[in-house]
């Protein structure tokens, strides 16, 4: 599949080099039956909706000596565009050599009898609000798996209208399979106990239901200064609220991305009172996912958009993601940069995708080591903010000057702990006023 639809696709290899034969799209809906035909060095690869009626793609021709064969599944991305590969699940019910066939093929039938099993990352009791509010959205994360494949999946809140949910990695923020984040307004949630119910069903009409309940607590002001000690912590969204991705608590103290891909966030104080603040943290990469990679604090946050940089997008959940400041370590434009650098970013609709100061001097940030970071906003003379950023191995001392620093628009709202693309550890994090 390329996203759209599926295609039929056969490539050869010559000394590890493949050579693709065709590529066409199939315009079915799944299950799809394929047979591969050879006769001599000829190839006839063959697709069915029915498993009796077949049609053939283009024929080729190709010597092979044949030691072994099986299934195969496999998933690839455009790197060049730094386009990552969702992760799947491939289901092989079974294959034989028709000299030699298997009993019970069950009619070449691989479906389950199961219906959709619904997982709530975070339990079916959340809480939000009860320190403040860190954005505009709650946000309820999951995954739904099938043995056949989701017709529909939905929510709703308060027994109220139902919302389709869409499932990754369909958009962005939905990186494997079947994930799903329910993004939903902290405004229609009332004081007190709500529920969110979700229901999914299968293109053979089978139904699961999944029952979450939300203590939300208003009017609430995130108290600063305030700090996160994660070896004292049980449950994540006791102190801070996970907007996107797995995370878990470790053994050593550190809260760890479970799920590498786009924007892995967790927001931290409160998205309107917040203003001159300075953060510190402890910030690990184990292991960077690719050549476009970002990991760092970020300043100023609200909530996610429709709108991301001027374009209305109607993805869900919601892509537009604007913040004042950022600190981090990162590639910068799409790849155009050749290494990750140092820098202070922003995104706003005046500075869209910008770069308020670049590191230059060649550091880098090595994976498996502990860092500190300490990044500093405060409002300057001209109505925006001044930012500071200085990072060093926590192994060492603290480097007097700043590394880099720029002004941007004004900062007024939340912390967020970024990972995009990178296996990232956060330890101790600080938060404090500055006067």
């Amino acid at each position: 599949s390329d996203g759209r639809s599926p295609r039929l696709f056969a490539a050869t290899f010559t000394k590890g080099v493949p050579a693709a034969k065709h590529n066409v799209p199939i315009f079915a809906a799944a299950p799809i039956w394929m047979r591969v035909k050879r006769d001599g060095d000829n190839w006839t690869q063959s697709w069915s909706v029915d498993g009796s009626t077949f049609t053939s793609a283009a024929p080729f021709t190709f010597n092979l000596r044949a030691r072994q064969i099986g299934p195969y599944a496999a998933n690839a991305g455009a790197k060049e565009i730094g386009v990552l590969s969702p992760s799947f699940t491939s289901l092989v019910d079974y294959f034989f050599n028709r000299s030699n066939p298997i009993a019970n093929t069950d009619a070449g039938e691989p479906r389950a009898p199961a219906a959709p099993v619904i997982d709530v990352w975070y339990g079916n009791h959340q809480s939000f609000g009860q320190h403040g509010l860190a954005q505009r959205w709650i946000n309820i994360l999951g995954t739904v798996t099938d043995p056949v494949a989701i017709r529909s999946f939905t929510y709703s809140l308060n027994r109220g209208e139902s919302q389709y949910l869409a499932l990754g990695p369909t958009y962005a923020r939905s990186v494997d399979t079947g994930d799903f984040n329910a993004e939903i307004d902290h405004t229609l949630l009332v004081p007190g106990s709500n529920t969110v119910k979700f229901v999914a069903t299968d293109i053979e009409g089978r139904v699961s239901e999944r029952t979450v309940q939300i203590n939300y607590t208003s009017e609430k002001k995130w108290p600063l200064p305030y700090s996160i000690d994660w070896s004292a912590v049980s449950d994540i969204q006791s102190v801070a609220q996970i907007v996107d991705g797995k995370w878990k608590i470790e053994p050593d103290g550190s809260v760890r991305t479970m799920q590498v891909g786009y924007d892995r966030l967790i927001a931290l104080g409160d998205m309107s009172a917040w203003t001159d603040y300075e953060v510190m943290a402890e910030v690990t990469a184990n292991t960077f996912d690719c050549h476009d990679i970002g990991v760092g604090l970020v300043v100023g946050w609200k909530g996610h958009t429709r709108e991301d940089n001027g374009v209305d997008k109607l993805d869900q959940p919601r892509v537009g993601h604007p913040f004042p400041g950022l600190g981090w370590f990162a590639t910068l434009g799409y790849n155009l940069t050749p290494q990750a650098q140092f820098n202070i970013y922003a995104n706003t609709s005046k500075t869209p995708e910008g770069v308020l100061a670049v590191d230059k001097s060649g550091r880098q940030m090595l994976p498996g080591v502990k860092y500190m970071f300490r990044f500093r906003n405060k409002q300057n003379s001209l109505g925006g903010s001044h930012y500071s950023l200085k990072v060093w191995p926590a192994s060492e001392s603290e480097p007097g000057a700043w590394y880099l620093e720029g002004d941007g628009e004004k900062t007024e709202g939340s912390v967020v702990l970024a990972a995009y693309r990178v296996d990232a550890s956060f330890g101790k994090i600080s938060v404090l006023p500055i006067p």
